[in-house]
């Protein structure tokens, strides 16, 4: 698979809608059209990339292996990394 361009995480977000990837806030995410819950969603989402994105790489990684339990701790990752993009 290609190397990702991206800052790798882990990423955070915080209350008032900033994300930190680790070099500092990378700005602001809240757009004026949208409410404060929404931005707050959109934070974690934004926040939980690249978590997604590894555990997607592994999902099809595992898979390629037909290794049951590599794919059942990639699952797992995958269901983690979907916690903290929806997290309340």
């Amino acid at each position: 698979m290609n190397e990702p361009k991206f800052t790798p995480g882990p990423w955070t977000s915080s209350e008032n809608g900033t994300i930190d990837a680790g070099k500092g806030s990378v700005g602001d995410v809240w757009p004026f059209d949208v409410g404060r819950e929404e931005m707050k969603s959109n934070a974690h989402l934004i926040a939980a990339a690249p978590d997604l994105y590894a555990a997607l790489e592994e999902l099809i990684l595992a898979g390629q292996s037909f290794d049951i339990e590599r794919t059942c701790a990639a699952i797992g990752q995958a269901h983690t990394a979907l916690d903290k993009a929806v997290k309340e």
